[in-house]
């Protein structure tokens, strides 16, 4: 079970950050977004955590300090398009 992504988050970055830090075609295909980065790692909130393609690209490009987090589709929503709140076709 994945702790669900928190919503104050929403207010702690920047949306041009968010999407510096994983592609909004990316975020688009993998219904996923980093919400999060520090030396520590990152926090990535995604629909479906246990999307192997999802798992091995971050793996890839950010290592092994993740923490995964349950987004809704109006999470990702928000995070691409938060003024618009939809996603472009």
């Amino acid at each position: 079970m994945y702790p669900k992504f928190p919503t104050e988050a929403k207010n702690l970055t920047s949306n041009e950050e968010l999407l510096a830090w994983m592609p909004w075609n990316l975020i688009k295909e993998f219904r996923a977004f980093v919400f999060e980065k520090n030396p520590k790692g990152i926090k990535i909130g995604a629909v479906n955590p246990k999307n192997s393609a999802l798992r091995n690209y971050v793996k890839e490009v950010f290592g092994e300090k993740i923490q995964w987090f349950l987004a809704t589709e109006e999470d990702i929503n928000f995070i691409i398009f938060p003024k618009t709140n939809s996603i472009r076709s």
